[in-house]
């Protein structure tokens, strides 16, 4: 029997204190006796996912336990969770297992915890390395706190770990974002998210920001944040692998990567997503919804969607071309035959009769794979949508 490769991503929503700019399923205030509680269900979701599957037909690629803030449950609560997974299921030797921490709750005894339990990589979600901007973001740790964490996690065996930061935070300086990025590089960690700041919908900060409480972000030096991450990370051995991720040689997350090329992932705890099949669901964002419906034997679903042909390939297109390598047309065509694929490069022919959008695609080997620049990357979201697929492209066959 053909095994698949399955992402496996648990949703742990507790924090100790919600950020203002936050846009998660997260909740703060919340005792350890809620938190277990949540722990147990979350157990007993994975076991009815268990009984469902046929497990010959599955190898568990990689585990991410996000959040929220992982850390901030008691350690015992995550690896005896991934205990669990480990004896139910086929891993495949390379396993990539991934905890979130934040540096303020990523304590020595929770970090060789994990370690002993099997977790290999660390997501640390530092965001930034100036005092300033860290209060502006209402984060509770301190700049020293993460280089504490890089090192304890170092002395505990972890040779994977990444680190997040943000850019484009109000009253952020070039400057200041040049010492965080070099701050980061000091700290030699094997992979690099930087995302820029967005100013979600009803959070604390997009408030602050439209009331005038904070100053809005300036879209040019925005923009020349992106540029000196990409050349300033990539001159310290960072391969800028998607759009915002940066990482060296074979240390790529698994398990993004995975989600990018649209494998099979299984989500649990509330709010999670999973896809497989072309079909994806997520889960409830309601406490008692998700208890009870576990309490009834039943997945926590709160809805799903089975996705049609164009929406299948206006995916591949979208998150083929926010990855480095791009978008090789004879793997679309193999997967949505050849007419997709002529449309496709008809789009993109279309977007560059204008001279000069040329600087946003790498030019060589064009008639056989299409790939974003730096500066296409920074405007990725505006060239993909443009190049997108329509219903009425399949009409007549």
């Amino acid at each position: 029997m053909k095994k698949e490769d399955w992402g496996i991503y648990f949703h742990i929503p507790f924090c100790e204190r919600r950020c203002n700019y936050c846009d998660f399923f997260s909740t703060a205030g919340f005792g350890f006796e809620k938190i277990e509680q949540y722990f147990s269900y979350l157990s007993r979701e994975f076991e009815l996912f268990a009984r469902s599957v046929d497990k010959r037909a599955v190898h568990v690629h990689s585990i991410y336990f996000g959040g929220g803030t992982p850390s901030y449950a008691p350690a015992s609560e995550i690896t005896s969770l991934l205990s669990k997974i480990l004896t139910e299921f086929d891993i495949t030797e390379s396993i990539e297992i991934t905890v979130e921490v934040n540096p303020h709750s990523a304590l020595k005894e929770t970090l060789s915890a994990y370690r002993e339990a099997g977790v290999n990589r660390l997501s640390i979600g530092v965001q930034s390395l100036n005092p300033d901007e860290l209060t502006i973001l209402e984060r509770i740790h301190s700049a020293d706190d993460c280089f504490t964490t890089v090192e304890t996690a170092r002395k505990t065996g972890f040779s994977n770990i990444s680190i997040d930061f943000i850019y484009g935070i109000p009253g952020q300086t070039m400057q200041s974002w040049k010492k965080t990025l070099e701050g980061a590089a000091a700290m030699q960690p094997e992979h690099v998210s930087a995302y820029m700041l967005m100013l979600e919908k009803g959070t604390k900060m997009t408030g602050l920001v439209q009331s005038g409480g904070l100053p809005a972000p300036d879209e040019d030096i925005v923009a020349e944040m992106y540029k000196h991450a990409h050349s300033y990370l990539e001159k310290s051995g960072y391969e800028h692998y998607e759009v915002s991720n940066f990482a060296k040689p074979g240390y790529a997350s698994q398990h993004n990567v995975h989600y990018w090329k649209r494998k099979p992932y299984k989500g649990f705890g509330m709010s999670a997503h999973s896809y497989h099949n072309n079909t994806r669901s997520w889960n409830t964002t309601d406490f008692a919804t998700y208890f009870n419906a576990i309490d009834n034997g039943t997945p926590p679903t709160e809805g799903s969607e089975r996705l049609s042909l164009v929406q299948q390939i206006n995916e591949e297109i979208m998150l083929r071309l926010r990855m480095r390598d791009g978008l090789s047309f004879r793997e679309f065509a193999l997967q949505f035959g050849k007419h997709a694929a002529d449309i496709l490069k008809q789009n993109i022919n279309e977007f560059l009769q204008d001279k000069n959008t040329e600087r946003y695609f790498h030019p060589a080997k064009r008639d056989e794979t299409v790939r974003l620049t730096t500066q296409g990357f920074l405007v990725s979201d505006k060239i993909i949508s443009q190049l997108f697929l329509d219903k009425s492209d399949f009409a007549a066959g």
